[in-house]
C-alpha cells in the first residue's frame, strides 16, 4: 500500500463533483491572486479554466476523466513532499524537544533505567479482588 493511491478509474460522480470543484475553486484561487496583485486577464483565464472544466465535466466524462487523472498526476509528487516536510516538522519540532524535556527531567515512563539496588527489573501482578473491574479495563 502507498501513501498515496491514484484513483484510475474514477466514477461519474466523481468527475461531476470534479467540474463543480473547479468551477467553485477558479474564481476564488483568482480572486485570491488578483488581491496579491496579479494581471486581471491572467485571473480572467483563470476562472474561464474553471467554467471549462465544469462545461466539460457534463459534456464529455472521456475528456473530463483524462483532466482529473493529468492533475492527479501532477499533483501527487506535491503531495508527496509537502506530507514528508509537514511529518518532519512535527517530528523534529515538537516531538524531539518534547522527548528532549523528557529525558532531562529524568521522566521514563517504560522504566527502561537500570537501578543497581534491584537484582530484576521484573514487577509481580497485583491481582484484582473485585470481579467487576474486568468489565473496567480502564
Amino acid at each position: 500500500m502507498s501513501l498515496i493511491e491514484i484513483n484510475w478509474n474514477p466514477s461519474r460522480k466523481t468527475l461531476r463533483d470534479f467540474g463543480v470543484i473547479g468551477l467553485i475553486a477558479c474564481p476564488i484561487l483568482a480572486g485570491v491572486l488578483y488581491w496579491r496583485h496579479l494581471p486581471m486577464g491572467f485571473c480572467l483565464g483563470i476562472v474561464g479554466l474553471g467554467l471549462l472544466l465544469f462545461v466539460i465535466s457534463r459534456l464529455s466524462m472521456p475528456l473530463t476523466r483524462w483532466v482529473f487523472i493529468g492533475l492527479t498526476l501532477i499533483g501527487a509528487p506535491i503531495g508527496m513532499v509537502v506530507g514528508v516536510i509537514v511529518l518532519g516538522i512535527i517530528f523534529f519540532g515538537l516531538l524531539t524537544p518534547l522527548g528532549l524535556a523528557f529525558r532531562l527531567a529524568g521522566r521514563d515512563p517504560l522504566r527502561l533505567r537500570r537501578d543497581p539496588n534491584r537484582t530484576t527489573n521484573w514487577q509481580s501482578h497485583i491481582q484484582t479482588q473485585d470481579l467487576k473491574r474486568y468489565f473496567r479495563p480502564f
